[in-house]
């Protein structure tokens, strides 16, 4: 199906399937210092709470994955786990796009907020989320534990017509 999230026609999400792997940890592994293995995602793919999508770019002849988001369901909370795109298919929307795609799918499932952590160093991402309404709720310490950098927590609460727009 055809985004409704997305600028460009030539856009779809879907959900992840084993299928997607490679080419989701090829985007894992240039967006992450610390990247998942191959192990992880097949374990979230199976977690009854967790929800996972993948964006596709059509092109006349294949379709190429351009990013995905992985995110938790959990007591009427939608936590963010992951989010990347292609590095070379930055800058156009697409996490965006995703984001609009996490806030639809907390309102589906009639969440009442939206939490996150990002390393304090992450400036665009922040940006990112700001734009979606979310604000700094605290400080987890040396949460990325190989570099010892702290992470933001981030959130906001639901339902928010802002949200959902990106606005």
């Amino acid at each position: 199906m055809v985004s409704e999230f997305c600028n460009k026609v030539a856009e779809i999400l879907r959900p992840m399937t084993l299928k997607d792997l490679d080419e989701v940890l090829a985007i894992e592994q240039a967006s992450f210092s610390s990247p998942w293995t191959r192990n992880m995602f097949v374990q979230e793919l199976s977690i009854s709470i967790s929800r996972s999508l993948t964006l596709w770019m059509i092109l006349p002849e294949s379709s190429l994955l351009v990013g995905y988001m992985i995110c938790w369901i959990v007591a009427g909370e939608v936590h963010l786990q992951k989010i990347a795109v292609k590095p070379e298919s930055r800058r156009r929307h697409r996490a965006t796009c995703l984001m609009k795609a996490l806030f639809q799918s907390a309102r589906d499932e009639r969440c009442r907020s939206v939490v996150l952590e990002v390393r304090r160093s992450n400036i665009a991402a922040q940006k990112l989320y700001e734009k979606f309404g979310l604000v700094s709720k605290g400080i987890r310490r040396s949460y990325y534990s190989e570099e010892g950098e702290d992470a933001l927590i981030m959130g906001t609460d639901l339902p928010r017509e802002s949200a959902l727009t990106g606005n």
